[in-house]
């Protein structure tokens, strides 16, 4: 009888064990878990990580000091140490007149060096040359994670958008199904036609397929997102709206002192700058070319033959037959043919093509700070316009729907009342995100990281 209860209250305990785990396994799989929050600063942070392109141009700025590095390493002179063995067969004579096969051994070590003393200041105008290439990559990765960070932040705007339009859609889908029960009782009471309850349904419907277009325009937003961050796009997050705070806050600022605050923060200008020093040096270079090439040299060698057999190999090689020799090289350009002129008039063409960049990145960045500074003004005002149309749109509406009640409007006046209360609130929220996104392009544009950054944290 014991054994008969122990068994029973282990099949009860087993039959509990597997019923819980398979109500946790069901509950999971019914309700999952809630998508991870993914904030605008932690987006920026994995985008800088991860970002490919930003990645790339690392290896560049590497690649420049690398460059750099190996030009400072010219100054210093070449040592080489050189050795060589052979072996010599040959046939000697005896006394007796009989040829027989013979052999020697030779050995011989060699140290020489070469030090430049002077190559028309060809190493001093390659160094700086390499310097100023390596600072303007420097710039130039410096803009280039501006814009990996600028394009991250417009990403995620583009998500909280679409975000923010479904809330939008589902409480407005919300309200037309609460219509739609409130025109069906006027109906059963005999004070509405049949017609209102079907218009009313079609509204519905299309109230849903306006949510499914918001829905797939998320997803697309995401993938985006995640492409930007270098990260699977199947990941589920949920993102957090950065607040309608304006991030530039320069309203008093003219269009001069922007442009003056572009020229002083942004990179890619300082970049074009040093392109210029780094053809001047290139051209420096170049010229080096009509001078003549001094250079200092020296060797010292010594060698052993198995043919003094009155010497050990220790007594030749550091006794017997070492030498050192000191000696100036100088080499006079007398007839290149013409390798040095074209060196010098490509040198030439790509300081002028320098130059033209900074002209035309200059007006590029004029023409962009006056577009952000439009866009930016335009913002501002489009977000009084937005709160106003929003509030003469819901008071539009609440006249209409109380007229419809009383029978003084039709369905169609009502629905169409509550599309333009729809579209407002669309705009409002538009407004209050594009001039975030505006004030962060302003400051894109005026090269203002920190400014940009503090505004995201």
């Amino acid at each position: 009888m014991e054994t008969e209860l122990r068994m029973s209250k282990n099949r009860s305990i087993w039959s509990f064990f597997f019923m819980s785990a398979f109500l946790v396994i069901f509950a999971t799989s019914i309700f999952p878990e809630q998508a991870e929050i993914l904030t605008l600063n932690d987006a920026i942070e994995l985008t800088l990580k991860n970002n490919q392109d930003l990645s790339k141009y690392a290896n560049t700025v590497l690649s420049m000091k690398s460059s750099l590095n190996q030009k400072k390493m010219d100054f210093l002179p070449e040592l080489n140490l050189s050795g060589n063995y052979n072996k010599n067969y040959f046939k000697t004579a005896d006394d007796s007149g009989e040829f027989l096969d013979d052999n020697s051994g030779a050995f011989s070590l060699s140290l020489s060096t070469n030090l430049v003393l002077f190559n028309g200041f060809f190493n001093v105008s390659a160094k700086d040359q390499a310097l100023s290439k390596y600072e303007s990559s420097r710039y130039t990765y410096s803009r280039t994670e501006q814009q990996v960070i600028y394009n991250t932040i417009l990403n995620y705007l583009d998500v909280v958008l679409s975000r923010e339009l479904i809330r939008v859609g589902n409480e407005n889908l919300n309200t037309q199904k609460l219509l739609l029960v409130r025109i069906k009782d006027f109906f059963n009471a005999g004070k509405k036609a049949a017609v209102d309850v079907h218009y009313q349904n079609a509204e519905i419907a299309n109230s849903q397929y306006q949510l499914l277009n918001s829905e797939k325009a998320l997803k697309l937003a995401k993938v985006e997102l995640m492409n930007g961050m270098g990260l699977a796009s199947g990941l589920d997050f949920d993102v957090i709206a950065p607040g309608t705070e304006d991030p530039a806050k320069m309203v008093d600022l003219d269009k001069e002192e922007i442009f003056d605050l572009a020229k002083k923060n942004r990179s890619d200008i300082r970049s074009a700058e040093l392109g210029i020093d780094a053809a001047k040096h290139g051209l420096r270079s170049a010229k080096s070319g009509y001078f003549p090439k001094v250079s200092l040299t020296g060797n010292i060698s010594s060698g052993y033959s198995s043919l003094s057999n009155s010497y050990t190999f220790s007594d030749q090689l550091w006794n017997n037959n070492p030498s050192a020799s000191v000696g100036v090289s100088v080499s006079i350009p007398v007839f290149d043919k013409g390798s040095t002129k074209n060196h010098v008039t490509q040198a030439r063409l790509d300081l002028e093509n320098s130059r033209i960049d900074l002209v035309r990145i200059n007006n590029q960045i004029w023409g962009e700070l006056i577009q952000a500074e439009s866009n930016y003004r335009t913002a501002l005002r489009q977000v009084e316009v937005a709160k106003a149309k929003l509030e003469y749109s819901k008071a539009a509406l609440e006249s209409m729907t109380e007229r419809y009640h009383v029978n003084a409007s039709t369905i169609t006046e009502l629905s169409q009342s509550r599309a333009q209360y729809l579209q407002s609130q669309y705009d409002q929220v538009d407004a209050g995100l594009n001039l975030y996104r505006q004030g962060i392009t302003l400051l894109y544009q005026i090269g203002d990281t920190e400014k940009m950054l503090a505004r995201v944290k």
